[in-house]
Protein backbone atom coordinates (compact mmCIF):
# COMPACT_ATOMS: atom_id res chain seq x y z
CA UNK A 1 0.00 0.00 0.00
CA UNK A 2 1.29 3.47 -0.89
CA UNK A 3 1.05 6.20 1.75
CA UNK A 4 3.50 8.73 0.34
CA UNK A 5 2.72 11.76 -1.74
CA UNK A 6 1.39 10.60 -5.13
CA UNK A 7 3.28 11.35 -8.29
CA UNK A 8 1.54 14.43 -9.78
CA UNK A 9 1.79 13.05 -13.31
CA UNK A 10 1.90 9.29 -13.67
CA UNK A 11 3.54 7.55 -16.58
CA UNK A 12 0.10 6.46 -17.83
CA UNK A 13 -1.26 10.01 -17.64
CA UNK A 14 1.75 11.30 -19.59
CA UNK A 15 1.20 8.64 -22.26
CA UNK A 16 -2.50 9.47 -22.58
CA UNK A 17 -1.75 13.21 -22.79
CA UNK A 18 0.84 12.54 -25.50
CA UNK A 19 -1.67 10.42 -27.41
CA UNK A 20 -4.32 13.14 -27.26
CA UNK A 21 -1.79 15.76 -28.35
CA UNK A 22 -0.67 13.63 -31.30
CA UNK A 23 -4.28 13.08 -32.40
CA UNK A 24 -5.04 16.79 -31.94
CA UNK A 25 -2.12 17.79 -34.18
CA UNK A 26 -3.13 15.29 -36.87
CA UNK A 27 -6.76 16.43 -36.79
CA UNK A 28 -5.72 20.10 -36.97
CA UNK A 29 -3.60 19.26 -40.03
CA UNK A 30 -6.79 17.93 -41.64
CA UNK A 31 -8.78 21.07 -40.81
CA UNK A 32 -10.36 20.24 -37.43
CA UNK A 33 -9.39 22.82 -34.79
CA UNK A 34 -8.73 21.75 -31.21
CA UNK A 35 -11.84 23.61 -30.07
CA UNK A 36 -13.98 21.85 -32.65
CA UNK A 37 -12.47 18.52 -31.64
CA UNK A 38 -13.16 19.13 -27.94
CA UNK A 39 -16.69 20.38 -28.63
CA UNK A 40 -17.57 17.51 -30.97
CA UNK A 41 -16.03 14.73 -28.86
CA UNK A 42 -17.03 15.75 -25.33
CA UNK A 43 -18.91 19.06 -25.61
CA UNK A 44 -15.94 20.98 -24.15
CA UNK A 45 -14.13 23.29 -26.59
CA UNK A 46 -11.55 24.12 -23.90
CA UNK A 47 -10.39 20.52 -23.32
CA UNK A 48 -6.92 20.88 -24.85
CA UNK A 49 -6.37 24.29 -23.32
CA UNK A 50 -7.20 22.84 -19.89
CA UNK A 51 -4.81 19.91 -20.45
CA UNK A 52 -2.01 22.37 -21.32
CA UNK A 53 -2.78 24.18 -18.05
CA UNK A 54 -2.07 20.94 -16.19
CA UNK A 55 -5.68 19.97 -15.55
CA UNK A 56 -6.50 16.29 -15.61
CA UNK A 57 -9.08 14.28 -17.47
CA UNK A 58 -10.84 10.98 -16.93
CA UNK A 59 -10.29 7.78 -18.86
CA UNK A 60 -13.83 8.17 -20.19
CA UNK A 61 -12.93 11.58 -21.66
CA UNK A 62 -9.83 10.04 -23.25
CA UNK A 63 -11.90 7.17 -24.67
CA UNK A 64 -14.58 9.54 -25.99
CA UNK A 65 -12.02 11.77 -27.74
CA UNK A 66 -10.15 8.83 -29.28
CA UNK A 67 -13.46 7.29 -30.39
CA UNK A 68 -14.58 10.54 -32.03
CA UNK A 69 -11.24 10.89 -33.80
CA UNK A 70 -11.44 7.26 -34.99
CA UNK A 71 -15.00 7.82 -36.26
CA UNK A 72 -13.90 10.95 -38.13
CA UNK A 73 -10.41 9.92 -39.23
CA UNK A 74 -9.47 11.25 -42.67
CA UNK A 75 -9.44 8.67 -45.44
CA UNK A 76 -5.95 7.91 -46.71
CA UNK A 77 -4.19 8.99 -43.50
CA UNK A 78 -2.50 6.25 -41.48
CA UNK A 79 -3.55 5.96 -37.84
CA UNK A 80 -0.57 6.42 -35.46
CA UNK A 81 0.95 2.99 -34.79
CA UNK A 82 1.58 3.68 -31.09
CA UNK A 83 -2.08 4.53 -30.29
CA UNK A 84 -4.65 1.77 -30.07
CA UNK A 85 -7.50 2.60 -32.45
CA UNK A 86 -11.06 1.74 -31.52
CA UNK A 87 -13.25 0.44 -34.31
CA UNK A 88 -15.15 3.32 -35.91
CA UNK A 89 -18.82 3.32 -34.97
CA UNK A 90 -21.39 3.14 -37.70
CA UNK A 91 -23.34 6.31 -38.35
CA UNK A 92 -27.12 6.45 -37.94
CA UNK A 93 -27.66 6.07 -41.68
CA UNK A 94 -25.53 2.90 -41.77
CA UNK A 95 -22.47 4.30 -43.52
Amino acid sequence: MFFGKPNPTSTMEKTLKQNLEKLRILMEASGVSERTLGRAAIKNPLLFERIRQGKGFTVRIYDDVVQWVSDNWPAGLDWPKDIERPAPKETKDGE
